[in-house]
């Protein structure tokens, strides 16, 4: 009950903190750098976010070791080299597109720049508008955990997951500390959600006493009152509020496909990692299970778009946002990005590899 209570202070504390010049983000602008093609492919897309305004769509690509920026169907390089980093993983750069990363395994708009999860390198880079780079958190997944800290000085281990909680900062979803991190409006970092030790407990409880196992996504409540996480090796989705309670809301721990039109937490899940929101209703990346599922208004569903030839079969897909009216969906084990409407009436394939076929790319009317 104290580490309830301590969480629900914690959060309190947060959300009156004054600006700081690292988590105060500007008005949101679209990067200036120039668009310039590249031939390099995607490899493992496993998160997406839409770069406002222009529209362009930001590729977290770990197999890569870049982040890609996709306009139309073509393909840019917004960091990275290609080149798998091998030490000074998480320092700043003047150009963010001559850095080596190391498997980045998500992204997410920060006000005028661009958050990056550097997974292996346990560290978080912020890439501004000119495609400058600094370290925004975490400096490797070795010494002190870091907590009331700042965050560059603090612990990561493999950052798979982040998300922007407007008024009270960044969480990042530790999936090797497995821990749920929140980069304060101060700079300074705690733990929101699990106690380091990796496995399932907790539910019902306070979210610092709850273990989590491998959590590799995090989304935020539309209403602001709290976070949602992809507890991936646990094959669940947690919630918890503002008071500081976690509750599963999605999967009831056993892995495989069931429950479809049932209650959220009746059915089965396979390796959740992705979330979004989208008109109130949680999306869900089923990795495991090779599609999406909808938790709206707690009732579970399968995503499941037709083609003119048949389903449009997504294989491993790891992450999901908003674009253009529809949904776009890191179809990471086909190595492309597809694009449908909510209805999956419409669709089409945005870019990647050859292998997806020319007719998936317009789905037909149901």
């Amino acid at each position: 009950m104290r580490n309830g209570v301590l969480l629900g202070a914690l959060v309190a504390i947060v959300a009156v903190l004054g600006a700081s010049l690292m988590l105060r983000p500007k008005e949101t602008v679209a990067p200036v750098v120039p668009f310039t093609p590249t031939e390099a492919a995607l490899v493992g897309p496993r998160r997406l976010a839409v770069l406002p305004d222009i529209g362009e769509v930001a590729i977290a690509d770990p197999g890569a070791h870049r982040v890609f920026r996709l306009r139309g169907r073509e393909l840019g390089v917004l960091a990275g080299t290609g080149r798998a980093c091998e030490a000074s993983c998480c320092e700043g750069a003047a150009d963010a597109t001559a850095i080596d990363l190391a498997a980045p395994a998500d992204v997410a708009v920060f006000g005028d720049g661009l958050l990056i999860a550097n997974s292996d390198a346990g560290c978080v880079l912020n890439r501004d508008p000119e495609g400058r780079v600094v370290r925004f958190a975490g400096r490797g997944p070795e010494g002190p955990l870091g907590d009331r800290r700042f965050a560059r000085d603090a612990r990561l281990d493999r950052p798979r997951g982040i998300a922007v909680w407007p008024g009270r900062g960044v969480l990042i979803a530790e999936a090797g500390g497995c821990r749920v991190r929140l980069v304060a409006e101060d700079s300074r970092i705690i733990t929101v959600a699990g106690t380091g030790e990796c496995g399932f407990g907790g539910d019902g409880g306070p979210a610092l006493s709850a273990q989590l196992g491998a959590p590799s996504g995090v989304a935020v409540w539309p209403d602001g009152t709290g976070f949602v996480i992809a507890d991936t090796a646990n094959g669940r989705v947690r919630s918890v509020g503002t008071a500081g309670t976690i509750v599963t809301i999605a999967g009831n721990g056993g892995r495989g496909l069931s429950g479809d039109g049932g209650v959220g937490t009746d059915g089965t899940l396979s390796d959740p990692e992705g979330l979004g929101f989208i008109r109130g209703a949680l999306w869900i990346a089923d990795t495991g299970n090779d599609r999406l599922r909808i938790l709206r208004a707690g009732t579970l569903s399968s995503y499941a778009p037709q083609t003119r030839v048949g389903p449009l079969r997504l294989k491993l897909p790891a992450g999901l946002t908003i674009s253009a009216g529809g949904v776009a969906i890191a179809d990471t084990g086909s190595k492309r990005i597809v694009w449908a409407t909510e209805d999956g009436r419409q669709g089409r394939v945005l870019a990647g590899e050859a292998n997806a076929p020319a007719a998936t790319a317009d789905v037909a009317p149901k």
